[in-house]
């Protein structure tokens, strides 16, 4: 939005030339997050890196530009409540150094218009943020005790002691943005367009800005300031279970945890244990697990959608398909291991994103040592430690997931 400004102020600059004798200005922002109690700067923490490129670009075009001058540089920071006072401000500090550090490494500004504040514990952006967000556990009485200045820093203690479940929902879902530091670079505009035509201007901005919070922004207003927070990649833990499992009579279970943008660890668990299938030579029981890492094509707010894989496994067996032979790991202690690779679809509900579904088929292959028995009951064994390398389709899911903490309705997935 800042550029289509520019490209309009360019064209009327061109025409008009130094028209006007008033001044005129406006401000670009950047906000960065950083791990709770570090101060290192991590450009791959929350996407910090990307936002900071565009904005890092956006600022080295404009103080190339005749036109335009870079004039003052605010670094505005903020720790969340979690901690003593007196940590968070000394840590508030150290992430303002590291990050004006990082940013001068990239682009020169003066010294003279670098302005750096912090704030050690933002209880006004917090009260913002609650009153936002109507999901807080007895919602409005933490908003009452955020709101009593009399508490000072014994807030902290008495949400912690008198509202627990609100505490870590709200440290979960609200305190990784409050570790943070917003950036405003202030540019004034040396040959401004006349008065009327920078209104009009002013209205599309407008517009256009509005456009983007419903997109992918949420808005959070204190008593004195509107802050607009980008909402980044966040963590989830999804468990599910299989139907193709269940009807073949495991018992089965898996869980996944989002490590990082489009990355993902996978562990389903399986187990059968006396089922026969529909008689007494034909039977499938194991002990089977099959962590897997996954890659997802798509990480806008959550991984979702298309994946591949590559998995590890291990597995008891005791395997009959109604033939000569009941096949079973040596021993009873020697299971099957190997791995392979595999891919598939994850998808969430629209009228309950919590709840989804997950379509998965793999491949893999095995190292046995087996024994082979007679296939009737108590059957003699008939060869003893038989080894064999199994290749073949060693995963197929339709599953229903469900996804902790999930919450869809800030932005857009």
């Amino acid at each position: 939005m800042i550029r289509l400004k520019k490209v309009l102020l360019f064209g009327l600059i061109s025409l008009c030339g130094a028209l006007s004798a008033y001044a005129q200005d406006f401000t670009d922002t950047l906000t960065v997050y950083f791990p709770m109690s570090r101060s290192n700067f991590n450009p791959q923490y929350m996407d910090n890196g990307k936002r900071c490129d565009q904005f890092l670009e956006h600022a080295r075009s404009l103080s190339s530009n005749k036109f335009f001058r870079v004039y003052r540089v605010d670094f505005v920071g903020s720790a969340s409540p979690d901690g003593p006072e007196a940590f968070n401000a000394a840590l508030a500090q150290r992430r303002a150094d590291n990050l004006v550090k990082y940013l001068h490494k990239k682009v020169e500004f003066p010294d003279s218009v670098v302005f750096v504040s912090t704030v050690t514990e933002d209880w006004d952006a917090l009260a913002g943020i609650v009153r936002a967000d109507k999901d807080v556990p007895q919602h409005d009485e933490v908003l009452a005790v955020i709101g009593n200045d009399e508490l000072g820093e014994g807030r902290e203690s008495e949400l912690k002691k008198n509202y627990p479940a609100s505490w870590t929902y709200m440290a979960r879902e609200h305190f990784p943005f409050m570790r943070s530091f917003t950036i405003f670079m202030h540019v004034g505009v040396e040959y401004p367009e006349i008065q009327e035509v920078e209104n009009e201007l002013d209205m599309m901005l407008q517009a256009e800005e509005e456009l983007v919070i419903e997109q992918d922004f949420f808005k959070v207003q204190t008593k004195d300031t509107v802050a607009l927070l980008p909402m980044p990649w966040k963590h989830e833990l999804t468990v599910k279970t299989n139907g193709v499992g269940w009807a073949m009579g495991q018992i089965n279970v898996a869980a996944e945890y989002d490590i990082a943008p489009h990355w993902s660890i996978a562990v389903p668990f399986y187990y059968s244990g006396g089922y026969n299938y529909f008689s007494k030579t034909i039977k499938f029981r194991g002990i089977v697990l099959q962590p897997e890492a996954r890659y997802y094509f798509n990480a806008d707010l959550a991984n979702d959608g298309w994946y591949v894989g590559a998995h590890l496994g291990v597995g008891w067996y005791n395997f009959a398909v109604n033939g000569d032979y009941r096949i079973q790991d040596h021993g009873g202690k020697r299971p099957a291991w190997g791995g392979g690779i595999g891919g598939g679809y994850t998808m969430q509900f629209k009228k309950h994103p919590a709840w989804g579904m997950e379509f998965a088929l793999g491949a893999g292959v095995y190292d046995a040592l087996y024994d082979k028995f007679y296939n009737e009951v108590n059957g003699p064994i008939a060869e003893s430690s038989v080894r064999k390398v199994f290749f073949g389709i060693d995963n197929a899911a339709v599953s229903v997931t469900y996804k902790f903490g999930l919450k869809r309705k800030e932005g857009k997935r």
